[in-house]
Formats: C-alpha cells, sequence, structure tokens
C-alpha cells in the first residue's frame, strides 16, 4: 500500500481508532455476510483483517469443520486469534499475496482496496482463488459525499486525505467486467453526526494522521492549518454538527458455476 495508508496497527492507538471501525462497521458486515449464508465448512479469508473482529465472527459461522485466513501486513492486532485452532494469520500486502487457485468460498475486503494503486488488477488476481459459487463481497469507501461538505475547515482538513479515495465507484463495472454474477450493490452513505461513534473514529484517526496532515515535509501534502484542525476536532464533539462526509461501496459477486458442456455430458470412452 506504500505511503497510501498512514496508520501503523503495531501501536497501542491504532487498536483503539480500529475498534471504533468494528463497532461502527460490523454490523454493516455481518448482514452482508450472512445473506451470502455463510455456514459450516466454508472456507473464507479475510483480507486487511485489522483487528480482527470479523475473523472472529467468520470462525464462529464455518465451524469446526471450515477455516478463515486472514491477512494483514502487520499482524499485531491479530495475535488474540493465534490460538484459534480454524484461523490462520497471514502477514503480507495484499497487492504480493498469492492465494492457491479455487480454495475460498468466500473472500471479504473492507476499507482494504481503496489503499491500493491498481487495486483493479488486484481484484483480478485475487478471483481465481474463489471456488465456482464462491462470493467476492467488498465494503470500500467513496468520497463523493465531500461536495456536499457543511464546513470550510472541515473540507480543508480531511481533502488531503479523503480526496484519494474514489476507487470505489468503479468496483461494480469492475466485477462485472471481470465475470461474477448475481452481483448486488449498495451504498451507505450515512451523514456524519458530531459527538456520534462515527465521530469519535474520525477524531482518532485525524488525531492519528496530524502529523502529516499539519507538516509539509511529512505526509508530501500541502499542509493544513492548525486552527482549522482545531476547529475540525470542536466539530466533531459537537452534537450540533452534521455533514455529508462518506459513502461505502458494498459490492458483493459470486463466480460462476462451471458446468459441463453439453457435448461432453454422457460422452462415453
Amino acid at each position: 500500500m506504500g505511503d497510501r495508508y498512514w496508520w501503523d496497527n503495531s501501536l497501542d492507538d491504532e487498536g483503539v481508532r480500529l475498534g471504533l471501525l468494528e463497532a461502527i462497521a460490523d454490523p454493516r458486515s455481518v448482514a452482508l455476510l450472512r445473506r451470502r449464508a455463510v455456514g459450516p465448512g466454508w472456507r473464507c479469508a479475510e483480507l486487511g483483517a485489522g483487528a480482527g473482529s470479523m475473523v472472529g465472527w467468520l470462525a464462529d459461522q464455518v465451524g469446526p469443520s471450515g477455516a478463515v485466513v486472514a491477512v494483514d501486513r502487520n499482524l499485531a492486532q491479530l495475535a488474540h486469534l493465534a490460538e484459534r485452532p480454524t484461523v490462520e494469520l497471514v502477514q503480507s500486502d495484499i497487492e504480493a499475496l498469492d492465494l492457491a487457485p479455487e480454495s475460498f468460498d468466500l473472500i471479504h475486503t473492507r476499507n482494504v482496496l481503496m489503499h491500493v494503486d491498481g487495486a483493479d488488477a488486484v481484484i483480478e488476481r485475487l478471483l481465481p482463488a474463489l471456488r465456482p459459487g464462491g462470493w467476492l463481497v467488498a465494503e470500500e469507501a467513496d468520497y463523493y459525499p465531500t461536495a456536499g461538505i457543511t464546513s470550510p475547515a472541515f473540507a480543508e482538513v480531511v481533502a488531503p486525505l479523503v480526496s484519494r479515495w474514489t476507487w470505489a465507484r468503479t468496483l461494480p463495472a469492475t466485477v462485472h467486467r471481470l465475470g461474477l454474477v448475481d452481483i448486488e450493490v449498495e451504498v451507505d452513505a450515512a451523514m456524519l453526526a458530531g459527538r456520534s461513534a462515527e465521530a469519535a473514529f474520525w477524531a482518532a484517526t485525524l488525531t492519528s494522521a496530524e502529523r502529516r496532515l499539519t507538516e509539509p515535509a511529512a505526509g508530501g501534502v500541502a499542509p493544513v492549518s492548525r486552527s482549522a484542525f482545531a476547529e475540525v476536532m470542536r466539530l466533531l464533539a459537537d452534537d450540533g454538527f452534521w455533514t455529508p462526509f462518506a459513502a461505502v461501496v458494498c459490492v458483493s459477486g459470486r463466480r460462476p458455476w462451471i458446468r459441463p458442456s453439453p457435448a461432453v455430458v454422457g460422452a462415453g470412452p
């Protein structure tokens, strides 16, 4: 992911930030995966496993006859899952990941591919790892709602970070082009409210990125003013603040079943 991802899983405060994200996003992820009927015996890959909440949930669903491969470039937040017999931890950048062909019933990503240069090519390499009938479920953020941001200070502070995250809107067309079927697309675009769980997550996210945002030599972007940064922290703690901000594009698609050609059915030696 190179310099596009600004957070370090080895830091204690990153565990707090990821926990906030899990509390917000897990209910949506669970609902999506329940509709795919994840169940006993499934083999699942959780790419960008973060702090591991969805890995644990998947392991509970697949049971002792299934397996979950949890992939992250830093496994520091996943150590608590190491003793689960059906969970395998793999340290790898998603761009370098090599999954065995036709080995998974489900590949799930959440807020991972949005950080990757050449994400379409990554998906194209991953799809052969699905078994026939297997599902790709991707939840990736896109920040087109920023056009309606209600605070100039908020727009100034978040723009260097989120303006790069526009890939997810192209994901449905990509998986269609790559041959997935039964494609479903949902967009979660609730407004961001001050003093909410989402506001707490974004306060933690921006605080972790503060140096990169306010010091040009550190982040390689034009610095935002410290006064604007302070104003955004105030807004995120204000229950009277509301603004359009993020959209999460949720895309599910299935690898087609391989059926024998009619010419082959019943053919003798």
